[in-house]
């Protein structure tokens, strides 16, 4: 959904008044590098995928076993799989290692 045309203006009235009052930003904003949108490939969402689904299990079959510390060791494991694998997206290691490069990964160490 657009802005309206008051949002525009009131939008307006505040770049013009940050440009006054501070020149400079207004260069530094212009002046810096863009990010490009990342691609992640199909082959790293099922590799987190999978690691969600195992991490899960593993933290429903410790509710299973009860209040004890295989339990405990069990929860936590399950948690931190899940941890790990919503965060390969963001391991270079991982994504250099297993993953085939693919266009536009300007990160990879592999071309």
């Amino acid at each position: 959904m657009g802005l309206s045309d008051y949002e525009r203006q009131v939008l307006a009235e505040m770049e013009a008044q940050l440009s006054a009052s501070d020149p400079s930003f207004r260069e530094n904003l212009a002046s810096a590098p863009r990010r490009e949108k990342v691609k992640v490939p199909a082959r790293l969402i099922a590799y987190m995928f999978t690691g969600a689904v195992i991490g899960l299990v593993c933290m429903v079959f410790a509710v299973s076993l009860g209040y004890n510390w295989q339990a405990i060791l069990v929860g936590t494991l399950g948690f931190f799989v899940v941890l790990f694998s919503f965060t390969l997206p963001w391991n270079k290691g991982f994504r250099t290692r297993f993953v085939a490069p693919y266009e536009g990964d300007t990160n990879s160490s592999a071309k």
